[in-house]
């Protein structure tokens, strides 16, 4: 199933999403769809800050328009997003995002990350 025009028709009825969260369902098929999708995600939703795509068929090519078009994104989930490569060039473009859940991440607590990234930078979250 293709939600790609979904996106699209989200992203223009909400410009001013803050927060999307999309799940690939366990039968779901749309690996043909998945860069489509975050297309429409990256051309249409400019102000989310935060954006899970969990499981979501989406690679490389699908990711970098959305941390181009979405200059607001603080907290990004791909985790199972096994079609993206974190090469250093997405390390880098992925590097003004506060929060990045990883495609091999575990799904242990969230509050690690927070940890984490509050002693890195001296922020309290």
């Amino acid at each position: 199933m293709d939600f790609s025009k979904t996106c699209a028709a989200a992203g223009k009825a909400c410009p001013l999403l803050k927060r999307l969260r999309l799940r690939s369902g366990r039968f779901e098929d749309c690996r043909a769809s998945g860069d489509v999708e975050a297309a429409a995600i990256a051309t249409t939703m400019p102000k989310p800050r935060s954006l899970q795509l969990f499981a979501k068929h989406i690679s490389n090519g699908g990711l970098v328009p959305i941390l181009d078009g979405c200059p607001l994104l603080e907290s990004l989930n791909i985790r199972h997003c096994f079609n993206i490569v974190m090469n250093d060039e997405l390390h880098a473009r992925c590097s003004r995002v506060q929060t990045l859940r990883r495609p091999h991440d575990s799904g242990g607590p969230r509050i690690f990350g927070k940890i984490h990234l509050a002693h890195v930078s001296g922020k309290s979250f």
